[in-house]
């Protein structure tokens, strides 16, 4: 931003025990989805946590870029969260997609997401496979940390 870097992160309190760079089709810019597996508690149990960040100019790109990912992480037989930038609104093709194959976690209060300064768009989600229900998401008044307001989710771990 603003002549700045940028990229994706996943921090976690858990040892992390593989990463996985999926790259996606190019829209306008190159993109990827990181993620990382890890076994949550101690529990013995795995659970793959992907950060995303679609592409923000056309429909048909976000399109594509989410379905050759739902290739990339339909194999996994433990619980899987998407989190990110998905660049699409409610309703639009690649969140009706989304929400064919995944469970979007819903937003309590103010669900508006961007621009960080005067949030009037919806665009990034917690999204779930594997975890059953009882999560919840809030968005978080902060308005320097990104120009997109975070995003705090709680997910029940099994």
């Amino acid at each position: 931003f603003q002549g700045g870097g940028y990229g994706l992160a996943v921090l976690s309190k858990f040892p992390i025990l593989e990463t996985h760079v999926h790259r996606l089709p190019d829209g306008a810019e190159p993109r990827v989805v990181l993620e990382v597996v890890t076994q949550p508690g101690g529990t013995g149990k795995k659970l793959s946590f992907a950060s995303i960040h679609l592409d923000w100019t056309k429909e048909k790109f976000r399109m594509a870029q989410m379905k050759v990912l739902e290739e990339k992480l339909a194999p996994r037989k433990h619980p899987v969260v998407l989190a990110g930038d998905f660049n699409a609104e409610p309703g639009s093709g690649a969140m009706t997609f989304v929400s064919e194959h995944w469970s979007v976690v819903p937003k309590t209060g103010n669900r508006f997401t961007h621009s960080a300064t005067e949030p009037r768009i919806e665009i990034d989600y917690v999204v779930t496979r594997g975890l059953g229900e009882g999560a919840s998401c809030r968005v978080v008044d902060e308005k320097v940390a990104s120009d997109h307001r975070p995003l705090v989710s709680v997910i029940p771990w099994p």
